[in-house]
Parts: structure tokens; C-alpha cells; sequence
């Protein structure tokens, strides 16, 4: 009978783990079939059409970028021939961000072997001209990435752009003149250090109000932690991790392991362990024993995101590159446990999928607010993408596309507070690891049907407050302009006649607050602090049409701002108050 039972046993076992799988390999896309020399994933809306595109770079010469449109449902085609994919160049890193301010995602593209960059404007409707744009397209040199910030809060999208070789070389950053055009700062330490640079990601870490950047560094240059002065100059982190490391680093990402509230990171390096650093308020601690830093010896790519919708960032990290074509890489998927404690998902099909790993990135490219999965390959200069379908429907979540108004189009820089039993952070990047790019933010719910309230910190310092969204729904959310899914964007909406009033403000004792609602309908005023923490409730019932006159009277509460949110069913506005006591 043992005979019968164990392999029985065994075919149980089998099926018990493909059942397990949230990712599903696809075979039939364009976009696992076309080879290439591929390096940088990005999932963007190129179009405007309120799903997720797709643009891979390729690094011969004699092939052409990949760009494929999205039909919605996260099948791809390829795009007519456009000015993106064409071919003449080594192109590496990408970064998408509406430099000019006119609505739609233009396109970085950093080139290596001495070659110029590249910056191809989005002509409104997903294609794209050649932009003429000195010195970003003049320059030369041997970069390897970009990424997009605004560094100076001036609602205006700044560049950065690594070099890891040439004479005298050293990395780049344009200051935007406000008009699409740019200046070259010349600024010690940022841009006059000569380090060998791959990528780099920027982050406000110590939540001071200002984007510092990471600047990951190879051939046993120590990695770069350069800390905004707030005045436009840089300080660059030196004696402490994770400035010290002299090691041959590729890749970074940012993210909240532990949802503490602050950033941590990860780097990867080629040639010996990664590194995880724990973020605790501004300070970094160095992560040991972590599977994340053994496992990756040849890293090249990452990226944080929540594919399980448990409600903590899990983390991919691509490996690549041998001395021989013949010898494959393993890619890498970690499980997060919530505390940032990180075990393999090698039940995944991610892990066997052997190659040479690049550039990676999520992206819910079905909208069904779970995130699917691109990495960029590139063995032999001619190996197949892969492109994987999350299956996952145990879980909800919820996506959210951001759009600035006073603060860059793109919203890059803002960071996003989620509560739902508990509190997630994430943030709008130009680089969310070496070679990848995700604008959407993506946050994971766990059984959770309602958020609470979802807080928005933009660029230039504004705040305002979403309160009681659905799950499983993807929100476009406008600076100033409210909270609108995706589904009733293309619904014509009532003109949105809700007003909210506060005097005094500042005040010290008391404020009024006037609500002037345009028709009769459960209305709710809710006080929350800039942590998106309700504070106090001062109306949750019927109400209108005209005039709600409230009184609020905070009491056992410490001085600072706070935000009044008013709404009545899609209507909605958010008014800050100060208290002074």
C-alpha cells in the first residue's frame, strides 16, 4: 500500500502548490515574443485611456524600443511605428514625467557608449516627437538611468541622470526653467561627485518636505545618500550606512517594509550580498541574515509592491549577467510577513523562469487592482521578456492614479497615506528601481471593503484628505479637484456645487464652519489630522439643500493644522484649519 500511497500523496502535493500561484506566465502577448537586448520596464499611461501601457528599452543598436498599448484588459499590441522605438542607440534607463506640464507622460531614455540622450515628447494622443531639448539631448556620455522630481517644489518636473563611465565623468541634474526647458546644475556634491553610478530614486526619507536622492554606485565606489538642504543644495550622507558600503551596486527601491510610516530600502548588488536598511525616523540600520541580501549576488533590478494584497510591500529582485552566455540567473519573489522579515515565493513561477534578469515593474494592466508583473531580459542579446498575470482573488485593493494641478502634472514626489486597519505609505516615483517605473500607486487591503481614508501629501506641501473609498475600485485623484473612480470618469457627473468655509483660521478656541450643500442627502463632516486620522465627527446624517452651520471645539487636541472634509454622495471638498492654542 505504501507504494500506492506515496506518489498518490505526491500528485496531491503537485496540485496543491500550482493551485497556490498567483502569477500566471503568459505566452501569447507580442510582448514575450519579441527578444531583444531588453533593459527598462515601464507601465504607463501613454494615452490617456486609463490603462496601464507598456515601454521597454532595448540596448543594441540594431533594435528598436518596444511600446505596446493596452487594451484594457491587460493585453498588449504593438504600437504603429512611432519616433520611441526607433533603433541607432544603446538604450538603457527610461523615465516617464510630464515635464511640460501639458497633461500627458513624456519619456527620458538615457543611452550609454558616448551617445546623446534622448527625450521624446507625448504629442497628446500616445505618440511621440523627438524633443530638441539642450543640455538633456546634447549632453554625451555613458548614462545609465534617469529620474524625474521636483526637487524644488516649484510645481515644475527637475531631472537627474546617472554616468557610470567616461573621463571625468559624474552624474547630471537639469533644473526646470518652468517653460519645458532646462538649466545644468552644476552643484558639489550632487553633480560634480565622480562616482560609478547606475541608479538612482529619489525620496523625501526623513519627511521633512524636501526629495532627497539615493544614488546606487558601483566598482567599490561607496553609494551616494545625497540629503536635501531644503534650499536647493545637497548634503551628502557620509560615515553611517548607507554611505559606506564600497561595494558594485546596480539597483535601489524605496518602500515601507514595516508600515511604520517612513521609507526603507533596499540595494542590490552584483558580485556580492544585497542590502536591506530599516528606515527608523531618518536613521538607517543595517538588515543581516535577510534571504534578500544571500539570495542576490548578481542583482541588476527591483521593485517593492504588495502582489498578494495582504497589506505589506513583498519585494522582486532580478539577477542577470554571467562571463558566459550559457549560464542562467535566477529571479527572486520575497514574501513580507508585515514586520519586513522577507521569505522566497518559490512557489512561483518567477523563480524558475531562469535568464538574464534587467530592469522589472509592477502594474495592474487589468484593472482589477492586484499587480501584475513585467521583467525585462536580456541573455545572449536576444532572450524573450517575461510578462505574468496576477490571478489572486482572495484579496481586494485599490489603485490610485494622481494627477497635480499647483504641483507637477505627474504628482511625482506625493506621498500617499492608506488606512484601513492600519496605515500603508507609498509614493509617486520617476524611479522605482534601476530600469522600471510604475506612476500608479497600488495599496493591497486584505479583507478590507471600505478605506477610511486615503491622505494625499503633494509636492509643494499641500495635504488633503479622501475619506471612505471602495476596495477593489482604481480613483483618479486631482489635486483640488477630489476623488473621481475610474467608472464614474466616464459617467457625466452633476458640476460639483459643494462648498465648505471655515472662520477664523487660525483660530484658538473655535471655528465655524459653513457647508453649502446643493441638494438634500446623508452628508458627513468629519475633522482628521495630517496623519489621515479621524479626530472628530461633527455631522453624519441628513442635511441640505442650503447652508450646514457647524461649530467645531477641539478639545484634548495639540496645536497644528488639521483638514475638514465635507461630503454628500460624490460631492466633496477639504478645507485645512490651523489650531492655536
Amino acid at each position: 500500500m505504501a507504494r500506492v500511497v506515496l506518489p498518490l500523496l505526491f500528485v496531491l502535493f503537485l496540485i496543491t502548490a500550482a493551485s497556490a500561484q498567483i502569477f500566471s506566465r503568459m505566452t501569447e502577448s507580442p510582448v514575450v515574443t519579441d527578444g531583444g537586448s531588453s533593459a527598462s520596464v515601464s507601465f504607463i499611461d501613454t494615452d490617456n485611456d486609463g490603462d496601464l501601457d507598456l515601454f521597454i528599452t532595448n540596448d543594441e543598436e540594431t533594435q528598436g524600443n518596444f511600446y505596446y498599448l493596452n487594451d484594457g484588459t491587460g493585453n498588449f499590441s504593438v504600437a504603429a511605428v512611432d519616433t520611441i522605438v526607433e533603433t541607432g542607440g544603446h538604450n538603457v534607463g527610461a523615465s516617464w514625467g510630464d515635464f511640460d506640464n501639458d497633461g500627458d507622460a513624456d519619456c527620458f531614455v538615457a543611452r550609454w557608449s558616448n551617445q546623446s540622450n534622448k527625450l521624446y515628447i507625448n504629442l497628446g494622443d500616445g505618440t511621440f516627437g523627438r524633443g530638441n531639448v539642450p543640455p538633456v539631448t546634447n549632453s554625451g556620455g555613458y548614462s545609465e538611468t534617469g529620474s524625474w522630481a521636483d526637487y524644488d517644489n516649484n510645481g515644475w518636473l527637475d531631472l537627474f541622470v546617472t554616468n557610470s563611465a567616461g573621463n571625468n565623468h559624474h552624474n547630471w541634474l537639469y533644473r526646470s526653467n518652468g517653460d519645458g526647458s532646462f538649466n545644468s546644475m552644476l552643484i558639489a556634491p550632487i553633480s560634480t561627485d565622480g562616482d560609478d553610478s547606475r541608479s538612482a530614486g529619489w525620496c523625501d526619507f526623513n519627511s521633512d518636505g524636501h526629495s532627497d536622492i539615493f544614488v546606487a554606485n558601483e566598482n567599490a565606489d561607496n553609494d551616494a545618500l545625497y540629503v536635501s538642504n531644503g534650499d536647493g543644495t545637497f548634503t551628502r550622507w557620509t560615515g553611517t550606512y548607507p554611505g559606506v558600503d564600497g561595494a558594485n551596486n546596480f539597483t535601489s527601491s524605496w518602500g515601507d517594509i514595516d508600515n511604520d510610516g517612513d521609507f526603507d530600502l533596499f540595494v542590490g548588488s552584483y558580485g556580492s550580498q544585497s542590502l536591506l536598511y530599516r528606515n527608523h525616523g531618518g536613521e538607517f540600520q543595517w538588515i543581516t541574515g535577510s534571504p534578500v541580501s544571500s539570495d542576490n549576488q548578481q542583482a541588476v533590478g527591483s521593485a517593492f509592491g504588495d502582489y498578494d494584497n495582504d497589506g505589506d510591500l513583498d519585494l522582486l529582485v532580478t539577477n542577470g549577467f554571467a562571463a558566459s552566455g550559457n549560464i542562467y540567473r535566477h529571479n527572486y519573489l520575497y514574501d513580507n510577513d508585515g514586520a519586513g522579515n522577507f521569505t522566497r515565493a518559490s512557489v512561483e513561477p518567477i523563480e524558475a523562469d531562469s535568464g538574464w534578469g534587467f530592469g522589472c515593474a509592477f502594474g495592474d494592466i487589468d484593472g482589477d487592482q492586484d499587480l501584475d508583473l513585467c521583467i525585462a531580459r536580456s541573455r545572449n542579446a536576444d532572450e524573450d521578456n517575461l510578462l505574468y498575470r496576477n490571478t489572486q482573488t482572495e484579496n481586494n485593493g485599490i489603485v490610485l492614479k494622481l494627477r497635480g494641478t499647483s504641483s507637477n502634472k505627474s504628482a511625482i514626489g506625493a506621498v500617499v497615506s492608506c488606512w484601513a486597519n492600519g496605515r500603508q505609505i507609498r509614493q509617486v516615483e520617476g524611479q522605482t528601481g534601476y530600469c522600471g517605473q510604475t506612476l500608479d500607486l497600488h495599496f493591497g487591503l486584505g479583507q478590507e471593503t471600505t478605506v477610511d481614508s486615503i491622505v494625499v501629501k503633494w509636492p509643494a506641501g499641500s495635504i488633503e484628505v479622501f475619506p471612505n473609498l471602495s476596495a477593489s475600485t482604481t480613483y483618479v485623484i486631482t489635486q483640488g479637484e477630489g476623488a473621481v473612480s475610474v467608472d464614474e470618469r466616464e459617467t457625466p457627473m452633476v458640476e460639483n456645487q459643494l462648498l465648505l468655509k471655515s472662520f477664523p483660521n487660525p483660530f484658538n478656541a473655535s471655528v465655524s464652519l459653513e457647508t453649502v450643500l446643493p441638494a438634500r442627502g446623508l452628508t458627513k463632516v468629519e475633522i482628521f489630522n495630517t496623519l489621515g486620522q479621524s479626530v472628530a465627527t461633527l455631522h453624519d446624517g441628513m442635511a441640505g439643500p442650503g447652508t450646514l452651520a457647524l461649530t467645531w471645539q477641539p478639545s484634548g487636541l495639540a496645536s497644528g493644522m488639521y483638514l475638514v472634509t465635507a461630503t454628500q454622495g460624490q460631492l466633496s471638498d477639504t478645507q485645512s484649519v490651523q489650531f492655536i492654542k
